[in-house]
């Protein structure tokens, strides 16, 4: 008897283990992410667009483009062209990586909101980025309510957005 109510717990216990949401979010995932950060200050600072352009997210880049009505090469170009043509203008930017919030997909696909602040000319707005993992690489977004429909086409395993 005494047998029995071991192995019983001892599958209840793996059960609940094997059906548990397992991130695969890691270290690693969060040194790559405090890297990729720096990278945006350091852009930011040298008024480099095209350094967070290289840093968004493929699929919803086409999404943009599509729902521009331009290609791909022009939409990127025109992004860099935004965010360089800032100068001379006072731009902070910092990610609050201690409230991250990580969240996987249907298809274990890591993805995460970084809230953000971010101050330009001495006014402050609060907001958040998008940050997904695909095919092993981050690749970030400033987060948008329209970017919704973008992200959902773009990833359909992606459906839990703010």
């Amino acid at each position: 008897m005494k047998l029995l109510n071991q192995n019983t717990l001892f599958l209840g216990v793996m059960s609940l283990l094997l059906s548990a949401p397992v991130l695969a979010y890691d270290k690693n995932d969060e040194q790559v992410i405090q890297q990729d950060i720096a990278k945006m200050h350091d852009a930011m600072k040298k008024q480099n667009g095209q350094v967070f352009v290289d840093m968004m997210p493929e699929p919803i880049l086409k999404q943009m483009a599509k729902s521009l009505g331009m290609n791909l090469a022009d939409t990127k170009a025109l992004l860099a062209g935004m965010a360089s043509g800032m100068s001379g203008t006072d731009i902070q930017f910092r990610a609050n990586l201690a409230k991250i919030k990580v969240y996987q997909s249907k298809t274990k696909r890591d993805y995460v909101f970084i809230p953000t602040t971010t101050t330009m000319d001495g006014v402050a707005v609060e907001g958040k980025m998008f940050g997904v993992k695909d095919n092993g690489k981050w690749s970030y977004i400033t987060w948008q309510d329209r970017y919704k429909k973008w992200v959902k086409i773009a990833y359909p395993d992606i459906q839990k957005l703010p």
